[in-house]
């Protein structure tokens, strides 16, 4: 049961670096399934290239 707060916890620590890109606000975010696509999402900063940040956008990440 534990498993998966830890795994939770490594992810988001693992997405928490430093970087000179802002997020955008989100806005309202719209139903449906979510697919993980590793060409056009990320987990962290380090799977974006060109200083770009890994940015919420719906209920996946993308390179911003």
């Amino acid at each position: 049961m534990n498993f998966i707060p830890v795994f939770m916890i490594l992810v988001l620590a693992s997405s928490c670096q430093l970087s000179d890109a802002v997020c955008p606000t989100q806005q309202g975010m719209m139903g449906g399934g979510c697919v993980f696509d590793p060409a056009i999402n990320c987990l962290s900063d380090a799977d974006c290239s060109g200083g770009q940040e890994c940015c919420p956008s719906g209920c996946n990440k993308i390179c911003i």
